[in-house]
């Protein structure tokens, strides 16, 4: 990320392996996790130029977006992890409500039964 940062955010693989002396598969390596934590950004994107190097370009404050990035993560983090109890609790509200309102129909129905019944039996 360092590297990357000196290097103004437009680098190659052998670029960032001599910036951060470190070997070219390991900077490839992180230049492609990089890019793939960063895809949905604007400013993140790959040349091929007509050698066949790939230049790699992310935001300036590639730091920044990759911090974004990671809070990003976390709430989608939280959210997989919370789904499952919240699509539970909704299923047994939602079961819950059926019953009441089952119980609270029928009772109705046998109300309006029995006055009619009663009606009936006071006219005679």
């Amino acid at each position: 990320v360092g590297a990357v940062g000196r290097l103004r955010g437009k680098a190659t693989a052998a670029d960032v392996a001599s910036s951060a002396g470190v070997g070219l598969d390991e900077a490839k390596a992180g230049l492609t996790l990089m890019t793939a934590l960063l895809a949905g950004n604007d400013k993140t994107s790959l040349e091929v130029d007509s050698e066949g190097e790939v230049l790699y370009i992310f935001p300036r404050n590639v730091r920044g977006a990759l911090k974004q990035q990671s809070r990003l993560f976390r709430g989608v983090g939280w959210w997989r992890k919370a789904k499952p109890a919240l699509g539970t609790v909704g299923r047994y509200t939602f079961g819950l409500g059926l019953i009441v309102n089952i119980v609270i129909v029928t009772t109705l129905i046998s109300a309006a039964a029995k006055g009619t019944s009663d009606d009936r039996d006071n006219q005679s």
